[in-house]
């Protein structure tokens, strides 16, 4: 709705004093002048000043004092209350995991008191948020403890061997107070190592962090058995920080100078990120529970169901590695309009987690080709397998990749005691998303003959929405909506891609694998009958063309012209 409050014409005698005759002045309209500005920038001050009054100091303690019964300590010193009760909360949901789990059941013991130790009444008022009658303190201590035996990317770990948290799943936050600054204090057991993406130097056990967003998104590792390397790429260092029962085995230099290959390559492709290190936290499990990855703005949680030592245990780890940190680039700083800051209290929607999710996925699998550490066959393999159990889904015909996105709460990890019939109604963002980029990537490449790509349209959606000034608290930029992604995919090929949007993202039209993998010389073998797989093969006789549109492809570097 417009603004009509300064849309009025000005009164010509204002005008008269804005633009005096010429060789005339009035002294009247520069006092005014004078004053506006003066309050103008008093007031703003003033604004600035109460908000900054208003906003609490945070200090958040984590201990442990029962490895055994798998319990966090967690206290929240709240200083700087105004407040005749303040309201503090567990998350229900933890970004990057589009799923309820009332992280609040996990919680006992609940207490809080004043700094003297005076006992204040609290309890809860829904199913996750406890209301505190402050009785006038202006500093009190919120002291609870969260039970967690579960290794993954969203839930928290603690046991006699190690300790791995993710924040939402352990920490509360105050109520209307998630923008203030925090302060972070861990007391590791004896012998045991702190590691996170915000560690700067060792043995460091206490963190600072902008806002509780920001606490959350920093994923930590405790344990006496860490092993650490590390590298550097464009100035900036990278950790690779691994965990394993019993010590990591398995060639770990390899390893690490494969996951620097795909940080060399992904870098080459987006830029460099704006962060002074960033750190892979990977646990390999030898039991084969934990399988998992989650992203975070300079860290990435992994969890391998298996060894390094194992070929499926190193390949499960590398996979992994590069969708998590593409997401450098893609929704931890370009992110949906929906996605930072987060309402935890309830379920937050999105018609683009194809984009964030499922181009990921895409760009993870092409990466791996791209860097070397997959051979060009080995990253087909990948798309031709997500091809074919796309295509064994009976959902495909029902849900659009964009209403996947949308009903991601009932789908991608969604606890349930009810049966459903999602099984046959619905489609999985990360696969038809995947599939719809590589479709995407190779029609742009085909419409411009190989000049412009889907790499254009990520560099370009980066530039006009995350490197832009701060629209909220929690990071700079601002968030895309879809009609933004296809807006920029139009503006960086020349053509409309209205109708392939139409088709592919919002509606539920048959892939034209063929009609796209033509323009690098390839094309999709699906076997007769069950046994076999699907594959990718050179056309008969490709065109010099087709060979150089598809070296761009694989390397990411092209040209203005053919074989050049």
């Amino acid at each position: 709705m417009p603004n009509t409050r300064y849309c009025e014409p000005c009164p010509k005698e204002f005008l008269k004093t804005r633009n005096p005759e010429p060789g005339t002045r009035n002294p009247i309209f520069f006092l005014l002048l004078a004053v506006v500005l003066l309050l103008s920038s008093e007031t703003a001050f003033a604004q600035k000043k109460a908000a900054a009054g208003k906003a609490c100091s945070l200090t958040y303690r984590v201990g442990f004092s029962d490895l055994e019964a798998h319990l966090f300590d967690i206290s929240i010193e709240i200083g700087n209350i105004r407040e005749p009760a303040i309201e503090v909360a567990m998350p229900a949901w933890s970004p990057g995991r589009y799923a309820i789990y009332d992280f609040a059941k996990n919680v006992q013991e609940f207490t809080a008191q004043t700094r003297s130790g005076e006992v204040l009444p609290c309890g809860k008022i829904d199913k996750q948020t406890w209301r505190i009658q402050t009785r006038g303190a202006r500093d009190l201590k919120v002291s609870y403890r969260v039970f967690g035996n579960d290794l993954s990317g969203t839930f928290s770990v603690v046991n006699r061997q190690h300790a791995n948290y993710n924040g939402a799943s352990v920490f509360a936050y105050v109520v209307n107070h998630k923008p203030d600054p925090v302060h972070l204090i861990i007391d590791p057991p004896a012998g045991w190592k702190v590691m996170n993406g915000a560690v700067d130097r060792e043995g460091q056990h206490e963190f600072d962090f902008a806002n509780y967003d920001l606490l959350i998104d920093t994923p930590t590792e405790i344990s006496s058995e860490l092993v650490v390397r590390s590298f550097e790429v464009d100035g900036k260092t990278y950790r690779v920080v691994m965990n394993q029962p019993g010590g990591v085995t398995g060639d770990v230099d390899t390893f690490v100078k494969q996951i620097e290959q795909i940080v060399r390559a992904q870098t080459a492709t987006m830029g460099t990120p704006d962060y002074k290190h960033y750190t892979f936290l990977i646990n390999f499990d030898p039991t084969g529970r934990a399988s998992d990855g989650m992203e975070h703005l300079n860290s990435t949680q992994v969890c391998v169901s298996s060894t390094l030592e194992t070929p499926y245990g190193r390949a499960e780890a590398l996979e992994t590695a590069s969708h998590e940190f593409f997401h450098v680039w893609n929704v931890k700083r370009l992110r949906p309009v929906e996605l930072g800051p987060w309402d935890y209290s309830r379920e937050v929607h999105t018609r683009s987690l194809w984009i964030a999710e499922g181009l990921t996925s895409y760009y993870g699998d092409l990466f791996l080709g791209r860097s070397g550490v997959y051979s060009p066959e080995q990253m087909y393999q990948l798309f031709a397998r997500q091809m074919s159990y796309f295509e064994s889904l009976p959902g495909r015909k029902l849900m659009s990749v964009e209403q996947s996105s949308w009903d991601t709460w009932f789908i991608v990890g969604a606890p349930t005691r009810q049966e459903t019939s999602l099984g046959r109604t619905s489609v999985n963002y990360y696969n038809k998303g995947e599939i719809v980029g590589l479709l995407l990537d190779l029609e742009i490449r085909g419409r411009t003959n190989g000049t412009k790509s889907l790499d254009d349209v990520f560099r370009s959606m980066f530039k006009a929405f995350y490197e832009q000034p701060a629209t909220t608290y929690y990071l700079k930029g601002k968030g895309y909506r879809t009609e933004d992604f296809l807006t920029a995919v139009n503006k960086v090929t020349g053509t409309n891609f209205s109708d392939f949007f139409e088709r592919y993202v919002s509606g539920v039209e048959p892939l034209d694998y063929n009609g796209v993998l033509k323009y690098v010389g390839l094309e999709l073998i699906t076997p007769v009958g069950s046994g076999g797989e699907w594959s990718f093969r050179d056309v008969d006789q490709p065109t010099p063309k087709q060979l150089w549109i598809r070296k761009g492809w694989l390397t990411g570097v092209v040209s203005q012209a053919v074989g050049k």
